[in-house]
């Protein structure tokens, strides 16, 4: 477990537990001064504590994509790339092949290609490639693209046709392609 801060206002320590989400909301969770006082008595020796100064990463391009299918997600393709790119597509998801995840939305944010030009334009974009080949639930896939932009720090470039007509909707069996801005 790692203490990640304290609040001097309310007498708590926020900590990430190794357990994950498993066991506190979102896998973070507070201790009350008193509170770690009194696991030292139980604990015994509780070792040693160092601080350690995190220093935040730079900002890198990163696109955000949140799509609502009609059935599970696991079967849902997606790749990213620039137009007019030599470099092939990248694929995003399935990120790994999961049978037993039955999640319908996919709300996901990804590193852009290294090859962005910033802010990405009509001669420049994003495209996201969208495959439901509905492989496991005939008559069942499809779904809806709520959200797709491109982010740089502060500065957000949102897909202009996703903007206008959102959401937008995909069926089964459609290969489809979809572009910042």
């Amino acid at each position: 477990m790692a203490i990640l801060g304290y609040d001097d206002a309310t007498s708590k320590f926020t900590f990430v537990d190794s357990s994950g989400d498993r066991a506190h909301k979102g896998g973070f969770g507070t201790f009350s001064y008193a509170e770690i006082d009194a696991k030292k008595t139980w604990m015994g020796n509780t070792g040693n504590a160092y601080t350690i100064k995190i220093v935040p990463p730079k900002p890198v391009p990163v696109a955000e994509i949140w799509i609502e299918r009609a059935h599970s997600r696991s079967n849902l393709n997606l790749w990213v790339s620039m137009t007019d790119s030599p470099r092939p597509k990248t694929k995003l998801w399935p990120a790994w092949e999961d049978p037993d995840d039955d999640s319908r939305n996919l709300h996901h944010k990804v590193p852009l290609p290294r090859e962005i030009i910033w802010p990405p334009s009509n001669s420049s974009r994003v495209a996201l490639e969208v495959f439901d080949p509905d492989a496991i639930h005939r008559g069942a896939g499809g779904g809806k693209i709520h959200v797709l932009r491109a982010m740089f720090g502060n500065h957000v470039v949102n897909s202009t046709e996703i903007l206008n007509n959102n959401p937008i909707s995909f069926a089964a069996g459609e290969h489809r392609r979809f572009f910042v801005p």
